[in-house]
């Protein structure tokens, strides 16, 4: 069964994807801020739910 823990990852790596690419975007003059925004949209995905100490697992 999909669970929301499987939505949060998918969303998680797809935010890591979207920061890689960022990253290596030579035009963008932002780059390294941009990729610091999704990085930790991304992680916030990822490792979020072991952050809360409030919700259960």
């Amino acid at each position: 069964m999909i669970t929301l823990d499987v939505g949060y990852i998918a969303a998680g790596l797809f935010f890591v994807a979207a920061a890689a690419l960022s990253a290596v975007d030579r035009e963008n003059q932002k780059r390294w801020k941009n990729t610091l925004f999704w990085a930790l949209l991304a992680a916030s995905f990822l490792f979020g739910s072991r952050s809360s100490p409030g919700r259960p697992r």
